[in-house]
């Protein structure tokens, strides 16, 4: 996020964009598995949040925002890591 903050390097944009492909395909392993998670786990509406400013940010190629938004979706990430570290520990 410090690269997205101040002056980016010329593959950065490429790397956020991976970044994102990754992002999508958990929003997939969480949408195929909320079922199972435990209620509550994923705080859902932040995590829609976070992609709506991710998003925003994108379409405004506000490489700040998309920072902001980028750490925001860290939260989505931990809670569906840990939520899944439950499952496979039950």
């Amino acid at each position: 996020s410090e690269e997205l903050s101040g002056v980016p390097f010329p593959e950065t944009h490429d790397a956020v964009n991976v970044i994102i492909e990754g992002l999508n395909w958990l929003f997939e392993v969480y949408n195929g598995t909320k079922d199972i998670i435990e209620a509550g786990a994923v705080d859902e509406a932040e995590a829609n949040s976070g992609v709506k400013e991710l998003s925003e940010a994108v379409k405004a190629d506000d490489d700040v925002d998309v920072s902001k938004a980028l750490v925001r979706l860290s939260t989505f990430v931990k809670q569906l890591h840990d939520a899944g570290s439950r499952l496979i520990n039950e």
